[in-house]
């Protein structure tokens, strides 16, 4: 059994500043990630932009503009958020991630290029690169004597004692074995569950796993019926799926090319959505007008409908990759060339695209500080929500969870120095082991990988973006069926425990299973459409439902609750 001051779960950009900045106030932390650092987690993937008011781009060297604000940055937040955020979350955030950007900038990340993206007054988008950033953090988090890192440990639960977070009970892949880390704090920086959906942007270990640790811990979650989903992901060949390439050269940007979306029948139909921004619109609205046209018919063979850039000087497009900071003058994006892809459209012929699952906009329930309703248990990053509201403005991801990392991190490091360690007991212990094993004890039963497909598409047809009253109760049965029934016969055809993969699967299913019963329930609560809600039966916003909606567990089952939002200077509108 392990000890330390904080444990910190997740290693990326929430993860890392959460340790560095608890080892800076004095504490012993431990770092465990579920793959390895810099190889792992959603911000590996980023492009990266973070988003910092446009004056204080300026004032680092960027060709920012003076007339923007902290203020006009919060304003387009919440309004973007459709004002479901928690405006001390907002101000918080926005007013630290200048000091943020600016020591990180100090460390040598360098900034490429400053972007104006939709949803945004000003240009605030601060271009780095994800893969640079990530070292940058885990060079600083290595250099830390006090920093012990764990690598491919699988966190199982958040152990409790007299109410209060004490450790975790974990699975180590690399050794096959069941390990227990005492810790005075916890803080989870898991990042998101968009492994739950088929088509996604994400890596496939974003199983929610830190969400529903949480929840089983006594932690209330928020805002649960808002998953982001991106537009212009690439649907074929399937090992583009889900892909942004046409998104980041197209709708990411004001100065992205002017392609059009178009149905089977040849319309554009962003002009019923959005008639002045037309496929420049905000990411939710794009998802939802794509999506709709392929439930009422309207789309391509694969799911998704045409993008064209048929109206375009060939010129102009050939031209467009020598200068546009996401791309390389080859048409290489995220290493892969999609040279072909181009030259298919240089040909005057479309090329499909759909939506895939790309961030949470709810998560665990935090204060300013990080802290959750369970006590010596705090959330960074996209593990949590409050926000981003019902819509995450484009960007905003990495300014959430550079600032948020640290100031989780800073609050547990402060927590662990009033609190000693506790005392595991053991018969939690034994149960939790006897749990994982019947996987492996089993000789018959269901295979995880016939039930993640089985989710994967119930997920996208009632709990994707576009939902109705209907699929939505259809779907918590469905998944409650699944939870007793299924979920208690999974079983693994590998009974060794080094890098069972299959075992993996099974603890990744349950927490699946919970994510989108979350979901479903918060989405069947709010009863009307607003930002990346979208119920078909309801398509307006409803003055009524101006409220946060929360998760709670009550004796290990999972009950709604509204609560007012929290306001400071923004009366929603």
């Amino acid at each position: 059994m392990y000890s330390t001051d904080v444990l910190v779960v997740g290693s990326e950009a929430s993860g890392a500043q959460a340790a560095i900045a608890a080892a800076e106030a004095g504490a012993y932390v431990t770092v465990v990630t579920k793959g390895k650092v810099n190889m792992s987690g959603a911000t590996l993937t980023a492009s990266a932009d973070i988003n910092v008011d446009s004056k204080t781009a300026k004032e680092l060297g960027l060709p920012g503009d003076s007339g923007d604000s902290e203020e006009q940055f919060f304003t387009d937040t919440v309004i973007g958020g459709k004002y479901l955020n928690n405006q001390k979350l907002v101000e918080s955030i926005v007013r630290k991630i200048p000091t943020v950007l600016k020591g990180l900038m100090d460390d040598g990340l360098k900034a490429e290029s400053l972007i104006h993206t939709p949803g945004h007054e000003y240009p605030r988008g601060v271009i780095v690169n994800g893969l640079k950033l990530t070292r940058k953090l885990a060079q600083k988090m290595r250099k830390h004597d006090r920093v012990t890192i764990m690598e491919q440990i699988m966190v199982l639960e958040i152990l409790k004692k007299d109410g209060k977070a004490c450790g975790i009970y974990g699975y180590d892949l690399a050794n096959g074995m069941f390990i227990t880390i005492r810790a005075k704090a916890v803080v989870l920086a898991t990042g998101g569950g968009m492994a739950a959906f088929p088509i996604r942007t994400a890596p496939d270990e974003l199983t929610g796993d830190g969400y529903m640790m949480a929840w089983r811990a006594g932690a209330e979650l928020i805002d649960m019926e808002m998953p982001q989903f991106m537009p212009g992901v690439l649907i074929n060949p399937p090992a583009w799926r889900g892909n942004q390439f046409i998104y980041e050269i197209s709708f990411g940007s004001k100065h992205g090319l002017e392609g059009w979306l178009l149905n089977k029948s040849g319309i554009r139909f962003m002009k019923d959505w959005d008639p002045e921004r037309m496929e420049k619109s905000t990411r939710d609205k794009l998802s939802i007008a794509i999506m709709n046209e392929v439930v009422e018919g309207r789309g391509t063979p694969d799911g998704g409908v045409y993008y064209s850039t048929a109206h375009l000087p060939k010129n102009l497009i050939r031209r467009f990759a020598d200068w546009y900071p996401f791309v390389t003058s080859d048409w290489t994006y995220e290493k892969l060339n999609f040279n072909d892809l181009m030259e298919e459209l240089l040909r005057d012929n479309a090329v499909e695209i759909g939506v895939g699952c790309h961030f949470f906009m709810g998560g665990i329930r935090i204060n300013v500080d990080g802290e959750t309703s369970v006590p010596g248990l705090y959330g960074a990053g996209e593990a949590t929500g409050g926000f981003n509201g019902a819509n995450r403005i484009s960007g905003n991801a990495l300014t959430e969870t550079l600032v948020q990392g640290g100031v989780s991190g800073a609050a547990a490091a402060a927590y662990a120095k009033e609190h000693e360690l506790l005392e595991i007991e053991t018969a939690q212990l034994d149960a939790l082991h006897e749990k994982q094993q019947a996987y492996l004890k089993r000789q018959d039963g269901m295979n995880p990988y016939e039930l993640r497909q089985e989710l994967a598409k119930l997920s996208w047809n009632n709990i994707g973006v576009v939902r109705t009253t209907e699929n939505l109760q259809s779907v918590i049965k469905e998944l409650r069926t699944i939870r007793e029934e299924k979920l208690p016969q999974l079983v693994t055809k590998d009974k060794t425990l080094h890098y069972n993969r299959e075992l993996l699967e099974c603890m990744q299913l349950e927490n699946v299973v919970s994510l989108l019963e979350a979901i479903a329930l918060s989405a069947l609560e709010r009863k009307e459409s607003r930002g990346a809600h979208y119920l078909k039966d309801i398509p307006e916003s409803r003055e009524d439902q101006l409220k946060n909606i929360i998760v709670q567990n009550i004796n290990g089952e999972m009950k709604i609750k509204d609560v007012p939002l929290v306001v400071t200077s923004i009366q929603p509108n």
